[in-house]
């Protein structure tokens, strides 16, 4: 029999001093790897702020620390600790490579929709990963082989680990909760991948462990909220008129084309006609979203329940505050006598829309791959196409001209959503002229996703199209979900602010349009204009939070007052159009960072009631 050669039967110990050399090697090396794994503006900010350069190291250290204790092996505790964070690192850097978001506590909750998601990511991407995988077992695999463990006391193996762990807990519920600590470290308010490229990985993600928590308001008067909507008005038997709704929420719609340092001259317009839609409509202006570049639920959450989501927790999904049957302009119309469908082009599980939809009151969501239309559609951008979910809708109210009941649908498009790198094209596509200095980079964003404007508007108008000659009065709301992901640098250079920063500095990076448009068929039957005029919304400047879209809708068409929370959502609109955390205005003032003191009792009152709704109340 062959002999094993001496050197491989060989097993090597290492002195103490050499052991915590390697464990303070491993502890650089590891932050190094992650800040590698974020933007490059995480290492300027954590050379400027020491605190959060430790902050993002101590749970690499003592994770290492616990590791060694128990094993007495340094190298195998530095692989260890290397492998379980530079896996967490990947995994962020791929979803935000390919989704615009960062990896979040969150994710862990959702595991299904991570999962789901892995399929749209850069295979190159996932086989590195495994790579990976594979190579730090075989190491970790020679390591055992090879190197013995050091001689640590019983005591030191057992008492050591639990003293570095209870660290590490107690630090997560003290320091990394601590939300002023935080805020004070250089961000962006709800956007996570700002948050987390500036101030690291690792101490974004231990804060966010905590801050998926709901703040909730203080002294919350339950009896008084029952009491309210016990008083509400029985529903007539004559009803003013219905018309049929479409509300269209559409991924990223900007017209920051509009802009003056777009030049179109020499180019086709992108938005042709969406202005000349727009110029039509009944109300038309800006909403004030609580996103930038992602969170499409938060708006869409908002503009449906008229709850602000972003008043109990930034970075919860709001669809999972939706536990039960949840009141909503959807339960309003129900209860109204419409027929209510909701249409998304995505998976119907994605953010557990299946679920919060149906007690939301929808009576039927049509989602998207091979649950509905959408089985073998036209994929643009690597997603649904406009075009193909205009087809549905088409399809869905063509349907509708042999039934009675009134019809709100609802849809949220999903093309045009970032990023934008290579979208439709690697290369330039030329589609505008300006004299501002935008990087080679940011031309092929704002190429590409102008590229998809023509789309968004080309089908806009063949919707529209459908519904003007539809002899049935229908009333269409457009709106967008948030300004897309551009860069920072392309902000500032169209003049929107440092969205980096406080939130009123960068004001317009929040703001999005909207209209709402009616028929022929609503012209003449319908004296909406006049009921416009009356409520202070006529023009094309009305300037409202998101979370004021749907029950305004209700309140131009005159049937907001079965529902005492909607009116008072629209009352308050009355005295404070905008409200969102660190942006305010009140009727006729200027934006503000603080509400104004006067209309503090007034916006508790509301917080409180909106958490009733969401935490307290059944909806049979």
């Amino acid at each position: 029999m062959q002999k094993i050669p001496s050197i491989l039967r060989r097993r090597f110990s290492l002195p103490l001093w050499a052991d915590i050399i390697i464990l303070i090697l491993a502890t650089i090396a590891i932050w190094w790897g992650m800040a590698n794994l974020v933007h490059p503006a995480y290492l300027e900010t954590s050379f400027a702020y020491p605190l959060l350069l430790l902050l993002n190291t101590l749970p690499i250290m003592l994770i290492l620390a616990a590791l060694y204790l128990a094993s007495g092996r340094s190298i195998l505790s530095s692989l260890l600790t290397a492998g379980f964070f530079l896996a967490l690192g990947e995994i962020h850097y791929t979803k935000a490579l390919e989704r615009g978001e960062p990896f979040m506590p969150t994710d862990i909750r959702l595991a299904r929709e991570a999962l789901a998601v892995v399929g749209q990511y850069n295979t190159r991407n996932i086989l590195a990963m495994l790579a990976f995988v594979i190579a730090l077992v075989l190491i970790i695999a020679l390591v055992i082989r090879f190197f013995l463990s050091a001689k640590l006391r019983p005591a030191v193996r057992v008492v050591g680990p639990i003293i570095a762990l209870a660290t590490l807990v107690t630090l997560t519920f003290t320091l990394y909760a601590d939300e002023e600590l935080h805020d004070s470290f250089p961000g962006v308010f709800a956007n996570r991948l700002g948050d987390y490229d500036h101030r690291g990985f690792v101490y974004s993600f231990m804060h966010d462990i905590t801050a998926l928590s709901v703040h909730s308001p203080p002294n919350i008067p339950v009896a008084e909220f029952r009491a309210l909507e016990a008083a509400a008005d029985e529903i007539p038997d004559i009803l003013p008129p219905r018309p049929h709704i479409v509300m269209l929420m559409s991924e990223a719609f900007s017209d920051l084309t509009e802009l003056p340092y777009f030049d179109f001259t020499n180019h086709q317009d992108p938005l042709e006609h969406v202005r000349r839609i727009r110029d039509e409509s009944l109300v038309s202006g800006d909403l004030i979203v609580d996103v930038i570049g992602g969170g499409t639920i938060f708006t869409e959450f908002a503009a449906l329940t008229g709850i602000s989501p972003t008043m109990f927790s930034r970075s919860i999904s709001p669809y999972e505050f939706v536990r039960d049957n949840t009141d909503s302009i959807v339960w309003q119309f129900s209860k109204l006598g419409y027929d209510t469908l909701a249409v998304h082009p995505f998976h119907g599980w994605f953010y557990n829309r299946h679920n919060a939809f149906e007690r939301l009151g929808f009576d039927q969501f049509l989602y998207g791959h091979a649950e509905y239309h959408f089985e073998g559609a036209e994929l643009r951008g690597g997603w649904v196409s406009e075009e193909a979910v205009m087809d549905a809708l088409i399809e869905i109210i063509d349907e509708r001209e042999a039934l009675d009941t009134p019809l709100f649908l609802f849809c949220t498009t999903v093309q045009n959503h970032g990023g934008y790198l290579g979208k439709y094209s690697n290369d330039r596509l030329y589609l505008f002229d300006t004299d501002l200095d935008f990087d080679h980079e940011e031309l092929l964003i704002l190429d590409n996703f102008i590229y998809g404007l023509f789309d968004v508007d080309r089908e806009l108008a063949r919707l529209v199209a459908r519904l003007e000659a539809d002899p049935e009065p229908y009333v269409l709301v457009y709106f967008s979900d948030h300004q897309p992901s551009l860069h920072i640098d392309t902000h500032l250079r169209i003049g929107w602010g440092d969205f980096w920063g406080a939130p009123l500095q960068g004001l317009q990076s929040f703001t999005v349009p909207f209209f709402i448009w009616q028929n022929e068929a609503a012209r003449q039957e319908m004296d909406l204009d006049t009921r416009v005029q009356s409520l202070g919304l006529s023009g094309d400047d009305v300037e409202v939070s998101a979370f004021y879209l749907g029950a305004m809708l209700m309140q131009i068409l005159d049937l907001d007052q079965w529902s005492p929370f909607l009116s008072h959502v629209n009352a308050l609109r009355e005295q404070l159009p905008v409200a969102r955390p660190w942006i305010f205005r009140e009727t006729g003032g200027q934006h503000v960072a603080i509400l104004p003191e006067h209309l503090q009792d007034v916006f508790d009152f509301y917080r409180g009631w909106s958490y009733y709704k969401l935490f307290t109340q059944t909806i049979d």
